[in-house]
């Protein structure tokens, strides 16, 4: 290996998660040198991520990252809210959301479950009413890839439109839970 290669391999053993531009920052080169080291005398040895950051591969030959050393705080009780918390804003638009609470177009985008499935002492599959089998079907058929959540509790909040006479009811649930169809 070059005198560069050295510098390079011990710059991103030392702080992984860099990128080729940091790294030669950090060693005064220009970044197509750094790039020509990376994938040409240290392939093997080092290993990019999706966002083009630059880690030293384990002996085994696995990835060593910074991810790995916050994989066991992952679990706390904060992270758990923040990831929720954070899901909750990867859906939400402007509106926050929200569905009509009947549809003159057909069957609402929601179902009304009799109770919550974590509480069911039956059991019982919260898709067994025929409602909520035609809505999971519209989600499987959807080429839009919707998602199914869990809503609750909801609130009804009066919308009135002020061009015509029209009023109603939006369903907005305020906690909103992922759930999985079982396909």
């Amino acid at each position: 290996m070059s005198k560069l290669a050295d510098r390079i391999f011990e710059s991103v053993k030392a702080k992984p998660g860099q990128k080729a531009r940091d790294i030669a920052t950090q060693l005064g080169v220009d970044r197509p040198s750094v790039n020509s080291v990376l994938y040409g005398q240290l392939k093997g040895k080092v290993e990019q991520d999706r966002t083009y950051r630059w880690y030293v591969r384990d002996a085994v030959g696995g990835v060593r990252r910074r991810e790995d050393d916050a994989q066991q705080h992952l679990d706390t009780p904060l992270a758990k809210l923040c990831r929720y918390y954070l899901d909750c804003l990867s859906h939400d638009d402007l509106g926050g959301v929200s569905e009509f609470a009947s549809s003159m177009y057909g069957a609402p985008s929601y179902v009304e479950l009799s109770s919550l499935p974590i509480f069911d002492e039956n059991g019982g599959n919260p898709f067994d009413s025929d409602t909520a089998r035609q809505l999971l079907g519209r989600v499987r058929r959807d080429r839009n890839r919707q998602t199914l959540f869990l809503g609750y509790p909801v609130r009804l909040k009066l919308v009135r439109c002020r061009r015509s006479n029209w009023e109603g009811f939006m369903v907005e649930p305020l906690f909103l839970f992922s759930t999985s169809s079982g396909d």
